[in-house]
């Protein structure tokens, strides 16, 4: 009996982690909707706080300040991100590359979020995001992953032996961000159609003919 209290201590201490752990669940997927409407700079603690259904202190309880949120979110993005990916079946075209930019234009996909505030932060001119050890650590293995996709392509005779997957690759990633940063702020332009046009224009540059 002597030895309840601590018990009792410790299943407190546990609901309370767990509770915290889901509050910022909370705030963390508000502040991916934010994050996509609004951009990482155009929204306010106070404003993510409400969304969340918390107070509008919480927040800034919880992280201190808007900086420190928005690196633990980018945290949770990548995160979200890669728990969220589909491993695809190894195929001797580019569908699956054509797929992929598909899948990054269709705005309208909820499924597709996490990808477009990826692009959106990779898209980001300031470069605070870049400074983030987890970020510098995805772009690499994304780049990684395309030039592997690319020599694989060379090496099954379906893309062009003349090109540099290296560099392509990340000329491939820059371009997707910047256009999709250009679909995404003028209504005038049609992200699917966009999308679309790049393929067309990526495919003509590297695919044997």
């Amino acid at each position: 009996m002597i030895d309840q209290p601590k018990k009792t201590t410790q299943v407190a201490k546990r609901t309370q982690v767990e509770r915290r752990a889901a509050a910022e669940r909370r705030l963390f997927v508000a502040g991916v909707r934010l994050a996509s409407e609004k951009g990482f700079d155009g929204f306010s603690l106070a404003e993510l706080g409400e969304l969340a259904g918390f107070s509008r202190g919480l927040p800034a309880h919880y992280f201190g300040s808007k900086d420190n949120f928005q690196k633990q979110l980018v945290k949770f993005i990548i995160a979200e991100f890669n728990n969220n990916q589909e491993i695809p079946e190894p195929k001797k075209d580019l569908s699956s590359l054509v797929k992929t930019i598909e899948k990054a234009f269709d705005i309208s996909d909820e499924d597709m979020i996490y990808s477009r505030i990826l692009l959106i932060i990779l898209s980001d001119t300031s470069g605070k995001f870049l400074a983030f050890e987890e970020l510098e650590a995805f772009c690499n293995r994304t780049f990684d992953n395309i030039e592997n996709d690319l020599r694989q392509g060379m090496n099954d005779g379906y893309i062009r032996q003349d090109i540099d997957p290296k560099l392509i690759s990340r000329i491939l990633i820059k371009t997707i961000c910047t256009v999709i940063q250009m679909a995404l702020s003028d209504d005038q332009i049609e992200p699917k159609k966009t999308g679309q046009e790049l393929i067309k224009l990526i495919l003509n540059g590297i695919e044997v003919v």
